[in-house]
């Protein structure tokens, strides 16, 4: 997958957020551990880090989308050139070689029904 300058962006701020739960997470846990006594303090950034947490992971959530996409619109793309090139039934389903199945036969006629 190839990023354009917009997914650029959505990878580092992903990257720095996630990077950024990391460390709230750790000097809630830290503080916490250190001073043998849970403080609002700690708590507070455990939040933190849980909300930075979530806010990272949905950045990167949507460049998975994005790639999901991507690649479905590639897949797409080359099933149709590939029925351009060698006819409607050059690609079909398992289903479709069965004994009963009408979607070959449709394919060769006018609109999938009989002229």
């Amino acid at each position: 997958m190839e990023l354009n300058q917009t997914d650029m962006h959505y990878l580092i701020a992903a990257i720095c957020v996630i990077s950024s739960a990391l460390v709230f997470y750790t000097v809630g846990v830290w503080g916490e551990r250190l001073q043998k006594k849970l403080k609002s303090w700690h708590i507070a950034f455990f939040l933190f880090g849980l909300v930075a947490d979530a806010v990272g992971t949905s950045l990167m959530e949507h460049l998975a989308e994005q790639a999901r996409l991507e690649r479905e619109s590639r897949i797409q793309q080359a099933a149709l050139s590939i029925k351009r090139k060698f006819g409607k039934n050059a690609l079909v389903k398992g289903m479709d070689l069965q004994e009963d199945a009408t979607a070959m036969t449709r394919n060769n006629q006018i609109g999938g029904h009989r002229a």
